[in-house]
C-alpha cells in the first residue's frame, strides 16, 4: 500500500465511543487502483465501521503487483483499525 484512504470515525461509534477492526478485501488492478471493495469481517457490526473501511478502501493507491515482470490484478486484504 503506498497510501491509506482516510478512514472517517463512524459518529455512533464516536458517540458510544467505540473502538473496531474490520478486515477489507480489495481488488487492485494492474495500475495500482483499487476496483472492488468489500468487508470480510468486522468485530462490531452495525456500528458503521464496515462502510467507513470501504470509503478508505477506494481512496487507497497501491503498488501494482507484478507477474514475470509485468503488472498485473490482485486481490488483497488488510485490516483497518479504529481506535
Amino acid at each position: 500500500m503506498i497510501s491509506q484512504g482516510p478512514a472517517g470515525y463512524p459518529r455512533l461509534a464516536q458517540a458510544g465511543r467505540f473502538t473496531g477492526v474490520v478486515i477489507v478485501k480489495v481488488y487492485i488492478d494492474s495500475t495500482g487502483v483499487v476496483r472492488k471493495a468489500k468487508t470480510i469481517k468486522c468485530n462490531r457490526p452495525g456500528m458503521g465501521f464496515e462502510e467507513a473501511a470501504i470509503k478508505s478502501a477506494y481512496q487507497s493507491t497501491f503498488e501494482p503487483a507484478a507477474y514475470k515482470g509485468k503488472p498485473v490484478g490482485i486481490w488483497f486484504e488488510y485490516e483497518v483499525n479504529f481506535k
